[in-house]
């Protein structure tokens, strides 16, 4: 409804992002009031995790919110195209800062309706800003109760019951919604299925419980669990009461005594201890009752030993490897090839001995498995595997090129999934009731050689890593669309390209920095006084053939902006 342009104060020099309502917008009463009231919502409120508002300005049927510039990113930017999901030890600190800012909002008297992670910014030092009051209301009871049952108003996904029933609704229902953003930045992904029906999702919300996020990614402890549970109950009366207690829960060693004790499920009463003034006689039982439970015991260990058996020549699937070769290690983090267990290959199934991990200093969260049909246990990173219904979808990239996955690191493979997802490339079908997925674009199958073709690894960044180049072709109409991705760490790719090129014969190849390039187009220069100029690049980049048309372009990263200049050769 409104356009945000980057403005910079002429006297003070400080930048600002400026929010203008659309003019056709301006004469509307109901928009012109919600505007208004985000400007009424933001004045309320100075808090280092929310964006604050330098002033409001109306005029005529110009209506501008003028407000604090913050660069980052968005949390659902950041999830779904930088980090994935993010591990507990990033994510706590991160969201114990969204925490502190709406215990703030709610103690100033502001309920924000609207929470999602859209509306979050996370800066490059790892801050927090919380934006968008446009739909806040404002608590007018010390209750915390709003006197007038609410429009349903806010993001499907994130709302909570009583939103989606248009009832009356209080600071509980941004508890809701912070459950389900702490869910989706675990776990990487929506509770919901953002192509089902709105009404689906409506009647999800309201009768079943939200997913269990461990069943997504098993590495979430169990207590997180617990909270994002008791954050996401249907009836506000048995979420917290407050993001005070949201966060206590999450740190209970650093409750102080004077806190209020937080409970997720009520403790069993013990039973009563009975005293004796003598000392108890003991009670004979008749030897058939012995016999029984001496034959019960017996069973009970036939049972277990048999369970036990079961369970360790029997895999329950549930997880895939990504990499096209991974070591599983005696022990974590093991990085001694010789003393590796066995080579797990691209696609082995696995399952979850041990869900309880830790972070390594270079970001991968470790975890015991068993491959399928062995006994053998041992650790790899967490990061290089998926679930198989993710992986079943990845899969398609390179299910005609195995050249392609084998030169594809995992950070990358997850990169072109979420890139897959983004674009809505993924094609959801049903066979025998069960779904599946499929995809018009794919790695090129009839293309032998990978590198010099379809996928480059050039160093865009200078950081000694390499990044990632590839082209990827539709099967019904021969277009090419080109990607490619910085490396930022573990398991996480950053896209910088995103070029779709019309139907065509076109390869890429790596631009090494040691070489020197023509920057320009003889084209251009049909007299050829003046040559084309040679420069030795600042960093590696990578080259573009078209082959029909006879061109090239070569591709480099600007570092400062983190964005791709083309240059045409």
């Amino acid at each position: 409804m409104g356009h945000v342009y980057l403005g910079e104060h002429v006297s003070l020099g400080r930048k600002a992002a400026i929010k203008v309502l659309l003019q056709q917008y301006a004469n509307n009463p109901e928009i012109r009031a919600r505007f208004k009231n985000e400007a009424a919502a933001l004045s309320r409120l100075q808090h280092p995790n929310i964006v604050t508002l330098y002033d409001y300005v109306e005029k005529d049927d110009m209506l501008c919110l003028i407000m604090e510039y913050v660069e980052g990113h968005n949390l659902d930017h950041y999830i779904a195209n930088i980090r994935g999901p993010i591990p507990e030890s990033v994510a706590l600190p991160l969201f114990d800062q969204i925490l502190m800012a709406f215990a703030y909002a709610h103690n100033t008297g502001v309920v924000h309706r609207d929470i999602k992670p859209s509306n979050i910014i996370i800066t490059p030092d790892n801050k927090v800003k919380i934006l968008d009051f446009g739909i806040a209301k404002m608590l007018e009871h010390k209750d915390h109760k709003l006197t007038r049952t609410g429009s349903r108003m806010g993001t499907v996904l994130y709302m909570s019951p009583e939103l989606v029933q248009g009832k009356t609704v209080d600071l509980r229902s941004d508890i809701y919604s912070l459950g389900v953003t702490l869910f989706q930045m675990l776990s990487g992904h929506e509770p919901y299925d953002k192509t089902l029906p709105e009404y689906e999702v409506y009647n999800n919300i309201v009768h079943n419980p939200l997913p269990r996020v461990r069943d997504i990614y098993p590495m979430v402890s169990s207590h997180v669990q617990d909270i994002i549970d008791k954050a996401t109950r249907k009836n506000p009366e048995e979420r917290f009461d407050s993001c005070e207690q949201f966060l206590a829960a999450l740190h209970p060693t650093k409750i102080t005594k004077n806190e209020a004790e937080i409970v997720l499920e009520a403790d069993p009463v013990p039973p009563a201890k009975v005293e004796f003034e003598g000392k108890p006689r003991k009670q004979k039982r008749p030897t058939y009752i012995r016999i029984i439970s001496l034959l019960l015991v017996a069973l009970v260990a036939i049972v277990g030993i048999w369970l036990y058996n079961w369970y360790t020549t029997s895999v329950n699937i549930s997880y895939y490897v990504l990499a096209d070769k991974l070591l599983l290690r005696p022990t974590k983090g093991d990085d001694k090839a010789q003393n590796a267990i066995a080579t797990l290959r691209y696609g082995t199934p696995v399952s979850i001995v041990e869900k309880d991990a830790f972070v390594d200093s270079e970001g991968l969260t470790w975890c015991k498995v068993r491959p399928n049909g062995t006994k053998n246990e041992g650790y790899v990173a967490f990061n290089y595997l998926a679930p198989e219904g993710e992986f079943k979808k990845m899969r398609n990239i390179f299910i005609t090129n195995d050249k392609a996955q084998q030169g594809t690191k995992v950070a990358f493979k997850k990169a072109l999934d979420a890139f897959f997802e983004k674009n809505n490339l993924y094609i959801k079908t049903k066979v025998n009731d069960e779904v599946a997925y499929t995809t018009d674009w794919a790695f090129d199958g009839s293309v032998q050689k990978v590198e010099n073709n379809i996928v480059a690894s050039p160093d865009l960044n200078n950081d000694k890593r390499d990044d990632y180049a590839c082209l990827l072709k539709n099967t019904t109409t021969s277009e090419r669309w080109l990607v490619a991705f910085t490396f930022t760490g573990a398991d996480e790719a950053k896209q910088v390209v995103d070029k779709k090129l019309p139907a065509g014969s076109y390869r890429i190849k790596k631009a090494a920095k040691e070489n020197l390039y023509f920057l320009g187009n003889y084209a251009t220069d049909s007299t050829l006084t003046k040559l084309p100029v040679k420069e030795d690049l600042p960093a590696d980049g990578f080259i573009l053939n078209d082959y029909n048309k006879n061109r090239t372009w070569l591709y480099l990263l600007n570092e400062k902006e983190g964005t791709v200049k083309e240059v045409e050769q």
